[in-house]
């Protein structure tokens, strides 16, 4: 999904979250926006996008109460990466290598950057965006 579908999809959310009182968004990048992989490019480009358009979001909908932040996972155990583990052997291990905790991130642990960010403990929290990298991004 690019950048522009984010916009596309934030927009109406942010239109109800105003008459409802408010509420929060968060886009999920990745660290490929961080940092230069030469073996996708595109997809660092589109990731780097989505944090520029989440900061955008953050500035246009904060008068209105509604934070909108974005994380940054690296390697995370999903279907993604096996998909990409098939089409290059290898990846998996690679990955896991550039992670100085040795391993790469289950869905519940980056899900729990999210609801945080979602809820009211992070009230003074917009525009950011968040790494869940285990020190891949150090």
């Amino acid at each position: 999904m690019n950048f522009r579908a984010h916009w596309t999809a934030m927009t109406p959310q942010a239109e109800l979250m105003r008459g409802n009182g408010g509420g929060a968004i968060v886009n999920t990048s990745s660290i490929g926006s961080r940092r230069a992989n030469p073996a996708l490019p595109a997809y660092g480009a589109m990731k780097r996008a989505l944090n520029s358009i989440t900061e955008t979001a953050a500035v246009t909908w904060a008068s209105d109460g509604i934070p909108v932040n974005g994380i940054t996972p690296a390697g995370t155990v999903t279907q993604m990466m096996q998909t990409w583990e098939e089409a290059s052997p290898g990846i998996i291990e690679r990955a896991t290598a550039s992670i100085p905790l040795g391993r790469m991130a289950e869905p519940r642990e980056v899900a729990e950057v999210a609801a945080w960010l979602l809820s009211d403990r992070a009230s003074m929290v917009t525009g950011a965006i968040v790494p869940v990298h285990g020190g891949a991004g150090a």
